[in-house]
C-alpha cells in the first residue's frame, strides 16, 4: 500500500465501522423487542397454566436458527451459542432460571453446537 492510499483507506474503514456500529445498536433494539414480546409471552403462560420454560420451543428455535446460520454461511456453532445467551437472558427475565446459576443452553440440549451441518 502506498502512503497517499493510506488516508482513503482509513476513511473506508472507518466508515464501515460506522456501518458496524448501526447494525450494532439495531441488534441492540431487536433484543429489547424480543424482551418485551417474551415478557407478553410469560404472561399469557401464566393466564393459561403453562410453564415458563419449554425445552421444545428451545429445540425449535436452535434448529431454526442454526438453518439460517447455514443458509447464511455463518458459523452455526457461534449463532448457537449467541442463540444460548438471548434464550438464557429470556429465561432470567421470565424468572424461571436463577441469574446466578444460568446453564449454558446449548449444553442443555446436545448435538446443537456440534451438529454437522445439514
Amino acid at each position: 500500500m502506498t502512503p497517499s492510499s493510506q488516508p482513503a483507506q482509513r476513511d473506508r474503514l472507518n466508515a464501515i465501522r460506522r456501518r458496524i456500529d448501526r447494525l450494532d445498536d439495531r441488534l441492540v433494539l431487536l433484543l429489547k423487542l424480543r424482551s418485551e414480546l417474551v415478557e407478553q409471552a410469560q404472561d399469557i403462560k401464566k393466564l393459561i397454566g403453562l410453564p415458563a420454560r419449554s425445552p421444545e420451543r428451545e429445540l425449535e428455535i436452535f434448529a431454526r436458527c442454526r438453518a439460517s446460520a447455514e443458509r447464511y454461511r455463518l458459523n452455526p456453532a457461534a449463532t448457537s451459542r449467541i442463540v444460548s445467551a438471548v434464550l438464557q437472558n429470556s429465561l432470567q427475565m421470565a424468572g424461571s432460571v436463577d441469574t446466578g446459576q444460568v446453564e449454558h443452553l446449548a449444553d442443555m440440549h446436545p448435538g446443537i453446537e456440534d451438529a454437522e451441518p445439514g
